[in-house]
């Protein structure tokens, strides 16, 4: 899995399934006018990778995935945003891997935010979710080892003094 492919499985459980409808956008990019509010944008906000696995190199990712609620002209627009985040919580924690997508999901922040800016107040709530996946590291195949055919051997009896007491070599069967 990817963070693409979390983002996907979050726009895909959201759909048609919170009061912003069908209206789930996985860009920032995307341009929103007021006929597209209320909606919810999915994007990646971070990712902490650590060491999982050292051979094959495997790392366990931890990706901040927002899911940002926006909603406009609304009389109680604190009460729909958080109506909305609501949904959106009980969707997410109804599958807390999102069909597999990760390993598990956690809810870490909560953010709101209104401006009055322009003839309608636009407002946001911002819910990010910490998402935890496995990915090996790629490998690079244009350099392949060569084959392991034989291996020679020396052996430093101790206590150890540097000089070798022993030699033994090793061919692979093929």
């Amino acid at each position: 899995m990817e963070r693409k492919d979390i983002r996907k499985a979050f726009k895909s459980a959201l759909e048609g399934k919170t009061q912003a409808g069908f209206k789930v956008f996985t860009s920032r990019a995307q341009a929103l006018s007021p006929s597209d509010l209320p909606c919810i944008v999915v994007y990646s906000r971070s990712e902490a990778v650590e060491e999982y696995n050292a051979a094959p190199l495997e790392y366990k990712r931890t990706v901040s995935i927002a899911i940002e609620i926006i909603a406009n002209g609304l009389r109680e627009l604190d009460d729909a945003l958080d109506d909305i985040a609501e949904d959106v919580e009980r969707v997410v924690f109804s599958d807390d891997t999102l069909g597999g997508a990760c390993s598990d999901i956690r809810l870490s922040q909560v953010e709101m935010d209104i401006t009055s800016e322009g003839d309608t107040p636009i407002g946001s709530c911002r819910l990010t979710f910490d998402c935890i996946y496995y990915k090996e590291a790629p490998q690079d195949l244009s350099g392949a080892l060569d084959n392991f055919d034989k291996a020679h051997l020396r052996y430093d009896i101790s206590p150890s003094d540097g000089s070798n007491e022993a030699e033994d070599e090793v061919i692979m069967p093929q």
